[in-house]
């Protein structure tokens, strides 16, 4: 789970959308044009008067709608647009549905008065002259003379071919009002809706809406050039423990102060990813990546942020000193558990709450176990949040919170107890799988990693699996699973699996294959196990840029605001524009 505005930075992606292939939209156009012609525009009730009706039909909404298909992001995407045949398509064929409902309603008129049929479809047309007006605006960087072209090309063909059956030139007077008045209108909402992100933010709304939808099919570029613009720079703690063998870094397990957010692979998101390819890289290892203390505020504004980690990194292990480890112990303050364990002169601090629910821990929890850890002389401590229990809304654990003190006691007596066991001899065993489940069953990329230690015959195994905490009671069933002295199960909290909502692992995948899995490793760890010397060391990360303090909260509540405010202003307007254009049809 995630607190609150972190639920409300993912619920706005429920409004990404993949747009149906072209030709399904193309046939929707195509056979409710034809329909809609049979029911209002025949001549007479008969057979051929249905026939003509339905041809007609398709000559004014249809045609003009598949004309709109391919024209449209022709001349959308010479203007500086970001308009695929696909979104063209959909746009086209919901234009075709407005004008076969009004036009359909405007034919039912001849049951109470006088018939109304093109009187309704002009209407018809000026309203979506203006939806795509504004569509369009959103999707190119032109502003709204420059986006004439584009909007007019459906209604222009209607026109166009309604000349041939009407010439009465009130019926075109009638187009040219309405247009107006429902430009108008959304041109105020837009301005509206506009202004809440600019005054707070200093960003366009509407960047920020072309980003946003243009990120499922062209990418995050958009919108992280947004969060370029409000972002800010901070130092954090990166916690690196590297394993060396006779041949070199066998292995390495970072815990950075940066959350892997807000969402899919957006700024921080994937980050697990992204630390893990350029480290095997560079230091031709296993990289093991855990989830640090931060929350949403530490969102980096853009993946190229996450080289500076891996530049702290490589930093760290060319830097250290390399000896054997101790036997982990655990402790319990309140609801937290805390495992520890002594490598060389360092200690790792491993923190949960499971069975209860576990979430994010904010940076300053973290940073005054570090500072603490050094100050009782315990060295370099790497914190690490094993983010493995989701079942209710637990928010966030911030400073001053009865969890906060647990964590930092528990920390304290761990470390305390850990830093007195007595270094000896290490092996260690890695192994890793590309799991067959993907995001949306709430794996990320780096699938399933583990690292099993063997401390005088006592053995502790570490679980590292990459994505967005584990339903409640599975870290539970992992452990009792296993032939362990001691061990822990870490998620990632990688975002890259929340593009559609809260998705902890274990909520789409059977339990006991994922067990299997996980036991599969184990034997495989076990084989691998070979004498090794670790080190311990936490770099600070200068002129790292994340969201920064609240940044994420106020950008999520202000979209949703907006959202939320935008529909019944919307309709408000509307309504409005629709019956100033009735008022003036009527006039005419």
């Amino acid at each position: 789970m995630e607190d609150n505005y972190a639920q409300r930075a993912e619920s706005l992606t429920k409004y990404l959308f993949d747009s149906p292939y072209w030709p399904v939209s193309v046939g929707v156009s195509a056979l409710f044009s034809i329909l809609v012609g049979a029911a209002s525009f025949r001549t007479v009730p008969t057979f051929s008067g249905i026939y003509e009706g339905a041809i007609r039909g398709f000559i004014l909404i249809g045609a003009p709608a598949v004309i709109s298909v391919f024209l449209t992001p022709w001349i959308t995407n010479r203007i500086r647009g970001e308009l695929n045949i696909d979104r063209s398509a959909l746009l086209s064929s919901l234009s075709s549905i407005i004008v076969g409902f009004g036009t359909l309603i405007g034919s039912l008129t001849q049951i109470i008065g006088p018939e109304l049929t093109y009187d309704a479809l002009m209407l018809s047309l000026g309203i979506i002259f203006a939806i795509r007006m504004m569509v369009l605006l959103s999707l190119s960087k032109k502003t709204l003379i420059g986006n004439i072209p584009g909007a007019s090309v459906q209604p222009l063909f209607s026109i166009v071919f309604l000349y041939q059956f009407n010439k009465t030139p009130a019926l075109y007077f009638e187009f040219l009002i309405s247009s107006f008045i429902f430009i108008s209108a959304f041109y105020l909402i837009i301005i509206y809706l506009d202004r809440p992100l600019r005054r707070s933010f200093g960003i366009s709304g509407l960047d920020f809406v072309r980003g946003f939808v243009n990120y499922s099919h062209k990418g995050v570029d958009e919108l992280e050039s947004i969060f370029d613009e409000i972002g800010e720079f901070v130092r954090v703690p990166v916690g690196t423990i590297a394993f060396k063998n006779q041949e070199g870094v066998k292995a390495v397990i970072v815990s950075p102060s940066v959350h892997p957010g807000p969402v899919g692979e957006l700024g921080g998101g994937n980050l697990p990813k992204a630390l893990a390819e350029d480290l095997e890289e560079e230091l031709d290892c296993t990289a093991l990546i855990a989830h640090g203390a931060a929350t949403h505020d530490f969102n980096l504004v853009n993946s190229e942020q996450s080289h500076k980690i891996t530049d702290s990194v490589i930093e760290s292990v060319q830097d250290m000193d390399f000896a054997g480890a101790g036997i982990p112990v655990r402790e319990k303050v309140g609801d937290v558990e805390m495992l520890a364990q002594k490598l060389d002169e360092g200690i790792v601090a491993i923190s949960t709450l499971s069975p209860n629910p576990t979430e994010d821990i904010a940076f300053p929890i973290g940073y005054s176990i570090m500072l603490n850890s050094r100050v009782r002389g315990s060295g370099d401590l790497v914190f690490i949040d094993a983010h493995n229990c989701s079942w209710k809304e637990p928010g966030g654990i911030y400073p001053g919170s009865k969890h906060s003190f647990d964590i930092i006691d528990a920390a304290e007596k761990t470390s305390d107890k850990a830093s007195e066991k007595e270094v000896d001899d290490l092996k260690l065993g890695i192994a890793k799988k590309d799991v067959e489940w993907g995001w949306e069953q709430g794996f990320g990329n780096l699938g399933i990693r583990v690292a099993l230690l063997e401390i005088d015959g006592k053995k502790t195994y570490y679980v590292f699996l990459d994505g967005n905490n584990l339903e409640k009671g599975l870290r539970e069933k992992i452990l009792k699973a296993l032939p362990i002295d001691e061990g822990e199960v870490m998620t990632s909290d990688n975002h890259v699996v929340n593009l559609n909502g809260e998705n902890p692992i274990g909520a789409e995948i059977d339990h006991k294959e994922l067990i299997k899995n996980i036991q599969e490793l184990y034997e495989k760890a076990e084989r691998d196990l070979e004498e090794v010397e670790v080190g311990v060391e936490t770099e600070m990360v200068e002129d790292l840029e994340v969201f920064g303090s609240d940044m994420a909260a106020q950008l999520a509540s202000t979209a949703n605001a907006i959202i939320a405010m935008g529909g019944g202003l919307a309709f408000a307007f509307i309504l409005s524009a629709f019956a100033l254009s009735i008022i003036a049809i009527l006039i005419t």
